[in-house]
């Protein structure tokens, strides 16, 4: 159960915080969030008057991943079996994309590459990105990009997209989150993902219509789609 039958207190002094960051890099910030189930090589002393007390030594990154990994699978496994893994990819694209309705960070640097890739098409193309600002790693992240969702209104765009920079495993692990990737299913736009990572998929990639790698993938599928109607406009006119 929940229950919490005994506590005690644990600390990392600076000395060994730095060496953990210098090992961790930007995982130490993941693996310390509230909620998270780490493994530590601790150093357990007594005080009679302050009682117990673990000084953190190391941390096992792989018992987290493990565990999250365990649980990825059971939310993918979910989602198969209530039909959610394909629905979104049903949604046809509208021929020419332009309203497009942006989760990201408004200080990503994905999202600033996105906008870039966009603003600079050599195609002349016109877009109307609309940001719905999120925090796109903590803890907050499914309830902000769960929130925004919320607030897009279908008709008043033609796609949405999820976009972020890069990050390590543990910063994507939200993204595998079982709500949050039933909304992206159930959403009735197509809904795109470039959550900025070469190796790992998330489940929000696997419920997404289509998944890129990058945010400036996501321009460039946008920017191609289009030239491919202009293209067939053009062909059409030649007939």
């Amino acid at each position: 159960s929940d229950e919490i039958l005994a506590q005690a207190q644990a600390v990392i002094w600076t000395r060994q915080l730095f060496a953990l960051q210098s090992k961790l890099g930007s995982s130490l910030e993941s693996l310390m969030q509230p909620g998270t189930e780490v493994q530590l090589l601790v150093e357990v002393t007594f005080h009679e008057r302050y009682g117990l007390k673990f000084t953190v030594q190391d941390i096992d990154e792989s018992y987290t991943l493990g565990k999250l990994e365990i649980q990825r699978r059971k939310t993918i496994e979910k989602l198969h079996k209530a039909g959610l893994l394909e629905r979104n990819k049903l949604l046809s694209l509208p021929p020419v994309i332009q309203r497009i309705a942006v989760i990201s960070s408004a200080e990503a640097a994905g999202y600033k590459d996105f906008i870039g890739q966009l603003g600079q098409n050599s195609y002349g193309y016109a877009f109307d990105p609309v940001l719905f600002p999120s925090a796109m790693q903590g803890v907050k992240v499914v309830e902000e990009i769960s929130s925004q969702l919320r607030k897009i209104k279908p008709e008043k765009f033609d796609v949405v997209v999820v976009i972020r920079g890069g990050g390590a495993r543990l910063d994507l692990s939200a993204f595998d989150d079982y709500g949050l990737c039933e909304t992206v299913a159930n959403f009735p736009l197509p809904v795109l993902t470039g959550i900025g990572h070469e190796v790992d998929e998330t489940v929000l990639d696997l419920v997404a219509h289509r998944s890129l790698k990058t945010p400036t993938a996501v321009a460039e599928f946008l920017i191609l789609h289009n030239m491919q109607f202009e293209a067939t406009l053009l062909e059409t006119g030649r007939e």
